[in-house]
């Protein structure tokens, strides 16, 4: 395989990983307890990365002491949040309309980058931003979904906020 292959490769690998979210949250939603999943995720999540630094010849990082503070955040908003919330939303709703909500996470992600950092998006964006969440919208439009479902959905996009702002 040509080396110029590989970055198209990993990015679908990586999309591939990051849509089936959803469907492995429901999954493990059904078995386990919200705050089992996420810690069994990392102790499993662990070892591979570790093996993985080892591997390419890199030592455990060190992150100044300064830096802390806001890593620990960002794990408890963007990792354990996240991944905690959306397997409660999705043990209350379908994994289709969750990973419609799941999937406005760039447009979610840059209206926090305006709200929280005063970045600036063009109006490409921002019409962009629109259409996404139209989309979502009306895929999620109120009497589609089954009962007991509203729920689930509202901790999902809670979860997603989490999301983009760690």
């Amino acid at each position: 395989m040509k080396p110029t292959y590989l970055p198209p490769l990993q990015l679908v690998l990586a999309m591939i990983l990051a849509g089936s979210t959803p469907l492995t949250s429901q999954i493990i939603g059904h078995g386990l307890p919200p705050f089992t999943a996420s810690a069994l995720r990392f102790a499993v999540a662990l070892p591979l990365l570790y093996a993985l630094m080892r591997r390419q010849g890199q030592g455990w990082p060190r992150p100044p002491a300064g830096d802390l503070g806001l890593l620990v955040l960002q794990a408890a908003c963007g990792s354990v949040g996240y991944t905690s919330l959306l397997i409660l939303g999705m043990q209350q709703s379908r994994v289709g309309d969750a990973a419609v909500l799941t999937a406005t996470l760039p447009a979610v992600t840059e209206v926090l980058g305006w709200l929280l950092l005063g970045q600036r998006p063009a109006p490409r964006l921002w019409l962009a931003i629109a259409l996404a969440t139209l989309g979502a919208a009306t895929l999620q439009w109120p009497g589609k979904q089954p009962a007991g479902q509203a729920g689930g959905l509202l901790l999902a996009l809670l979860a997603l906020w989490l999301a983009a702002a760690g």
